[in-house]
């Protein structure tokens, strides 16, 4: 369910690139206040060519375009986390930020190749997650994991809090935890 203030993406300027103001509903960029969403209607795909902060981001189930990050560009996500439940989320050449949770129901995630940042919440119930041999790492408070089936290359727990593991969690690579106050799972 996207929320009634989202800025959409239509991808109308027909350029592909997030930077450009008429992909936009309402020809506006997204600030970091802003909860973006790319749904159904807006397949034509997003490339993230500047450095972006927002509070949220929604791919939703019927999205069937795809969200990719240019190289060595940095997109951080607030409060409302990153919802993926359709299309695909690139974020292979990049750094995601997911500053208080990633969420992911559906469609794909093609993970950096470098570190991908969660704090808070990591829940993956559904679609495909592809790790790219990066570095999942966790830190600031307490941090919820389930992971369903997926695989980790390399992992990373900081956090200033608990951690809780729903289920075992499979790592390929090296699994480091510091600073944890208290480990269940």
């Amino acid at each position: 369910e996207l929320p009634p203030q989202a800025l959409l993406w239509t991808g109308a300027a027909g350029d592909s690139r997030w930077s450009s103001p008429l992909n936009w509903a309402g020809g506006r960029l997204p600030a970091p206040e802003s909860l973006v969403a790319f749904k159904g209607a807006s397949a034509t795909p997003c490339v993230v060519d500047v450095n972006a902060t927002v509070a949220g981001i929604t791919l939703d189930n019927k999205f069937t375009g795809k969200v990719q990050l240019a190289p060595d560009r940095v997109l951080s996500v607030g409060a409302a986390g990153v919802r993926i439940a359709g299309g695909t989320f690139d974020a292979s050449k990049g750094r995601l930020e997911a500053n208080f949770g990633f969420f992911m129901k559906g469609g794909e995630f093609l993970a950096p190749t470098q570190t991908l940042q969660v704090n808070e919440a990591l829940s993956i119930c559904g679609g495909r997650f592809e790790h790219n041999s990066g570095t999942l790492h966790f830190s600031h408070g307490y941090v919820f994991i389930h992971t369903g089936k997926v695989a980790f290359h390399d992992v990373v727990v900081e956090p200033s809090g608990n951690v809780v593991l729903t289920q075992p969690m499979h790592v390929l690579g090296n699994f480091l935890i510091k600073n944890a106050n208290c480990f269940q799972g």
